[in-house]
């Protein structure tokens, strides 16, 4: 049952919340390697994923990636800037294929380098999802913890895939490491 201010009953049958329709959400009760969101719905324009999560690897914090359509074909590409609260600069990178997968910046983090508790959050927005005629781009801003209170990093960025099919399904996962109970997602269309 969701309650939200501002929410009412949308056309999939989903809540409203300022007008992105929840799609697909859920918590983890048990530890995984992977969150699958399938059958993705193209009546949207847009889609927003939330994931809020901590990871089991041990050199602080993780990265998860997606893939989109189940193509892990030379197709993807991204851009990202980093800060952190120890360290006044940034750095930049530039992927092109990013191992076959969209790469979501700082989305987890571990049980050992981040304070016990802490679940790290990023928010990823895929434009024009449901067209057929171009490729599609996203845009994130995560943020973690990282090795103790005080270090808190940031990644903004963003990238595309160069399929043109409408986005039907999205499979996440965070390089290999398993993905603590609490880790939660929640997937809106909008527009």
């Amino acid at each position: 049952m969701h309650t939200a201010l501002l929410g009412a009953v949308g056309d999939q049958g989903g809540v409203v919340y300022l007008g992105m329709e929840v799609i697909a959400e859920g918590v983890l009760s048990g530890t995984a390697t992977n969150i699958e969101l399938a059958s993705i719905p193209d009546t949207f324009t847009n889609l927003e994923l939330i994931f809020t999560g901590r990871t089991t690897n041990s050199y602080g914090p993780g990265t998860c990636r997606f893939t989109v359509n189940n193509d892990t074909a030379d197709n993807y590409g991204y851009r990202s800037i980093s800060y952190n609260s120890t360290s006044a600069q940034g750095s930049s990178n530039n992927y092109y294929n990013a191992d076959g997968r969209f790469r979501a910046g700082y989305v987890a983090t571990d049980g050992t380098g981040s304070p016990t508790g802490y679940f790290s959050m990023s928010r990823i927005y895929i434009y024009n999802y449901s067209q057929t005629t171009h490729g599609k781009n996203y845009t994130y801003i995560s943020g973690t913890p990282g090795s103790n209170t005080k270090n808190f990093g940031m990644q903004f960025g963003g990238g595309y895939w160069s399929g043109t099919a409408a986005i039907s399904e999205i499979d996440f996962d965070c390089w290999g490491d398993t993905m603590y109970v609490g880790s939660s997602w929640q997937l809106s269309g909008y527009g």
